[in-house]
């Protein structure tokens, strides 16, 4: 069972952590629930975040994860754009 999605609102959405630093955004308006997590954690999770994924798959909700990466985000973000400028 997944954690009480009440326990925690932001901005509209509802915002649900499980124990760890795992985040899991649920957008009930357009059946979508977010789990962001950290790299470092990704491979301490899966039993947990397998529970989640599946009980909003049988709910007919779009599910997505995203993993944090382990690269400096603003060189590349300013590689990205000059190379996308030229």
């Amino acid at each position: 069972m997944i954690p009480d999605r009440n326990n925690y609102t932001e901005n509209g959405n509802n915002v649900i952590t499980g124990g760890y630093n795992m985040l899991v955004e649920v957008k009930d308006d357009k059946k979508r629930a977010e789990i962001w997590l950290t790299h470092s954690e990704a491979d301490t999770v899966q039993t947990e975040l397998g529970r989640i994924i599946a009980e909003y798959k049988n709910k007919n909700y779009l599910v997505t994860v995203f993993y944090s990466g382990d690269r400096e985000l603003s060189a590349l973000t300013g590689m990205l754009l000059k190379n996308n400028i030229a």
